[in-house]
């Protein structure tokens, strides 16, 4: 994430967000579902204007290797 605020949120069948918190730029948003190949266990719901930078797999294992 490059500007902005989100918020994470736990998708739940009773329809209710519970907030699991708010992330500010600097941080990584999805790596782990990413890295892992794995679903998405949360929702990231843009509180204000925000702008991220999308990787694939391969781009942010060369990242966090660097």
């Amino acid at each position: 994430m490059t500007a902005g605020l989100v918020k994470i949120v736990v998708v739940s069948g009773t329809g209710t967000e519970p907030v699991c918190g708010l992330r500010s730029p600097g941080v990584f948003i999805g790596d782990m579902a990413t890295l892992n190949d794995e679903g998405r266990s949360v929702d990231v719901v843009a509180v204000e204007a925000t702008a991220a930078v999308m990787m694939s797999p391969g781009q942010l294992t060369r990242h966090l290797e660097a």
